[in-house]
């Protein structure tokens, strides 16, 4: 997840090399990536570049369940 101090910027993700998609809660963005490796340096030098604080920067590697959410859009103990 990525907070921003300015919310709004992160629209243009389609900059952004790898990225998959782009949620938001609030102030709060989460970014789905193919490659940190490449996604994680391309975010950092878009938020320089747009004159954008980020306050903090997190990573999560995907489990299984979240594969399986994304793909069928429903957790396992749904009914």
């Amino acid at each position: 997840a990525v907070a921003l101090d300015e919310p709004g910027v992160i629209v243009a993700h389609q900059r952004l090399l790898g990225v998959r998609g782009v949620n938001r809660d609030g102030d709060t963005w989460q970014i789905s990536a193919a490659d940190l490796q490449e996604t994680l340096p391309a975010l950092l030098r878009f938020a320089d570049d747009a004159g954008v604080g980020l306050v903090s920067v997190t990573t999560h590697a995907a489990t299984l369940e979240d594969v399986f959410v994304s793909l069928t859009g429903r957790h396992l103990r749904d009914d």
